[in-house]
């Protein structure tokens, strides 16, 4: 799963977390990984607790551009405040994270495509778009990490 390896990738760069470049991001690498995890760990128990008979589809203009061009671009959205690290984690704290989140990723394999996560701006996505959405997320984030890196 491309998910996985993913955050495989944040992963990698724990033992850099406290890397910051003003000019790149305000923040630092690890808080990067762990907004990237807290996503990925929210949005996962979302779907997992899904009522799939709830789900409205609704066209949304944003979300097929979103998932045609597969892209965020950079600080045209704020991230909601149930994923923004409120505290800088130790690369301890970030390696546990990690484990939670493939924990939870696995989960994913063995749910329905039915369920789904209502996304504040993008609306109701089902399980498919939704690990896509996830994988798009991460891989914002990783490009924003080496570039810091850089």
């Amino acid at each position: 799963m491309k998910l996985l390896a993913l955050i495989n990738q944040l992963e990698e760069k724990i033992n850099t977390s406290e890397l910051r470049v003003n000019s790149v991001s305000a923040s630092s690498v690890g808080w990067h990984i762990q907004h990237s995890l807290l996503v990925i760990v929210i949005i996962s128990k979302a779907i997992i607790a899904s009522d799939p008979n709830k789900y409205k589809w609704k066209f949304s203009i944003i979300r097929e551009v979103f998932f045609l061009f597969k892209t965020i671009r950079r600080g045209k959205t704020k991230a909601p405040k149930a994923v923004v690290p409120t505290t800088c984690a130790s690369a301890e704290q970030l390696y546990n994270e990690i484990v939670a989140a493939k924990a939870i990723v696995l989960k994913l394999k063995s749910q329905s495509n039915s369920c789904f996560f209502k996304h504040p701006f993008l609306g109701d996505i089902r399980l498919k778009n939704t690990i896509l959405f996830l994988e798009i997320h991460t891989q914002h984030h990783i490009k924003i990490i080496n570039n810091i890196l850089q």
